[in-house]
C-alpha cells in the first residue's frame, strides 16, 4: 500500500470586517457577508489547477431596491492593492449562483474571501 502525504487545511470566518477595510471603495459597497480565508499547509495557493467553491450567508440589507439586492461580487483580499495597505479583487473569481439570501463564488487560488454588494 502507498502512503499518501497529508496536508492541513485551515477554514477562519471572521465575525468582524474592521481587519479588511479598504479605503478604495465607493460609498454605495459594503462587505455583504461573512469573511472566509482559507489556507492548506499554512500557505495561500494560486492557479489552482481545479477552482475552490465557496458558500457564503448574506448580510441583510434594510435596501429593498433589486438593482442593489442583485449586485453582487465574489472578491479576495489582494495585500497588494492600495499601496500596500490591501483592498479587495474580483481577479481569478467568479460568482456562479446568487439568491438574495445566499452567493456561490468559485476562485482559481485560496487567500481571503466575501461577497461585496
Amino acid at each position: 500500500s502507498s502512503a499518501c502525504p497529508l496536508s492541513k487545511t485551515q477554514f477562519i470566518l471572521y465575525s468582524t470586517k474592521s481587519l479588511f477595510e479598504d479605503t478604495a471603495l465607493q460609498n454605495n459597497t459594503e462587505v455583504a457577508s461573512g469573511i472566509i480565508s482559507v489556507q492548506v499547509d499554512g500557505k495561500d495557493r494560486v492557479n489552482l489547477s481545479v477552482p475552490i467553491m465557496l458558500s457564503f450567508s448574506l448580510t441583510h440589507n434594510q435596501s429593498e431596491d433589486p438593482a442593489y439586492i442583485e449586485k453582487k461580487e465574489c472578491v479576495f483580499w489582494d495585500t497588494d492593492k492600495n499601496s500596500g495597505a490591501g483592498g479587495w479583487s474580483g481577479k481569478g473569481c467568479n460568482l456562479t449562483k446568487s439568491s438574495k439570501a445566499r452567493a456561490t463564488c468559485h476562485c482559481n487560488h485560496l487567500t481571503n474571501f466575501a461577497i461585496l454588494r
